[in-house]
């Protein structure tokens, strides 16, 4: 198989289906093609960050007057800047998607500059409550939408009695779970002091707590983006974003570390990752004799996070096992005990590394 260069991922549809719905099939091809060679992760991992990126904003319907007007003003931006050049095939792929995302980067920065204009009236003529937790266990407030929040103990929240027609915001100071009631007509947006969460509909856990060094965003359920609250402020002297304007995606077993100070943002696996699905909805959990690499492979899928093969690693050995419900870490550290291998973290991957005994 050739290698394939980022751009040609991107536009790969058998890569975008393993990214928006792997399987045991497609992530058993993708591993395979990654085997042993770090240029190909590194190649995938910078293709999924933007093939996640681009589905997140599929969520939210675009008129088609507006895309036109996006279009238009493009255009007129870039109007007399462009040159002729001859290019090969990938290099037109690699300008179609660069085209492309400066169309969705575009479109975000006045989505956004909306919901912050959005905010501002919702702000003046709605009527806010303003919760503060002063009790020693957790609080459980209902929102208009359907939505809960737990709210702990020293933290405060404060949300519109009424939601507005077009958006969904609440703002937090503390620790807090939030399980939202999904609405695709209505993003919800969980505003901080240093950062902003937007959901559709999806549980997840957010600290800020005015005294910490980070605020952490750790998901249950769904997908969530992340945005540097500072950065929003910033969009609306700029003509197009940057980069740094777009959202950090996660997704459940994964978690969000910004720091407040240098205003950096990790995306990390969670302390102690957990099934995805129910242990009784997974139909490949009892293994006898099998490959390792089966196996995590199937720890893979349970999970939902990526597990790779470092490239001196000897995994060509069979063992015995049944998939519990236990975490991540444990699960691993039982089989890679028993085959005389070591793991370790990088970003939200796991590595297999040493020589099965």
């Amino acid at each position: 198989m050739i290698n394939k260069s980022i751009e040609s991922l991107i536009v790969d549809d058998k890569f975008c289906r393993w990214v928006l719905s792997p399987n045991k099939e497609n992530t058993s091809y993708w591993l395979d093609w990654m085997q042993d060679s770090q240029e190909r992760i590194e190649m995938v991992e910078a293709a999924k960050k933007i093939v996640l990126s681009l589905h997140d904003a599929t969520e939210v319907e675009v008129p088609e007057t507006e895309l036109a007007f996006t279009w238009n003003e493009i255009n007129q931006k870039t109007k007399g800047q462009a040159k002729v050049v001859k290019m090969t095939w990938v290099r037109s792929i690699a300008a179609a998607v660069a085209l492309f995302l400066l169309a969705f980067s575009y479109f975000q920065w006045t989505s956004q500059k909306q919901s912050l204009s959005n905010e501002v009236a919702t702000t003046e003529h709605t009527d806010w409550n303003e919760i503060t937790n002063q009790n020693s266990t957790i609080q459980t407030i209902q929102l208009e939408d359907g939505s809960t929040v737990e709210l702990h103990p020293g933290s405060t929240l404060k949300h519109p009695r009424y939601f507005a027609e077009k958006i969904r915001i609440v703002e937090l100071k503390g620790n807090a779970f939030f399980d939202i009631h999904r609405d695709t007509t209505r993003a919800f947006y969980v505003y901080t002091d240093d950062t902003v969460v937007r959901v559709l509909g999806t549980s997840f856990f957010v600290s800020a707590a005015e005294d910490d060094e980070e605020v952490e965003v750790i998901v249950k359920t769904g997908k969530v983006a992340v945005y540097n609250r500072n950065n929003l402020r910033k969009v609306e002297k700029t003509i197009i974003p940057d980069k740094k304007t777009l959202p950090t995606i996660i997704v459940p077993n994964q978690k969000i570390v910004f720091n407040k100070e240098s205003e950096k943002t990790i995306k990390k696996l969670v302390k102690a990752p957990m099934l995805v699905k129910p242990l009784e909805q997974i139909v490949e959990r009892k293994f006898e004799e099998v490959p390792a690499r089966t196996i995590f492979r199937a720890l893979a899928e349970a999970y939902e996070v990526e597990i790779f093969f470092d490239k001196n690693a000897k995994v060509d050995c069979t063992m015995t096992t049944t998939l519990t419900d236990q975490s991540l870490f444990e699960k691993l550290e039982i089989i890679c005990r028993t085959l005389g291998l070591t793991y370790y973290e990088k970003g939200v991957s796991i590595y297999i590394k040493g020589k099965c005994q």
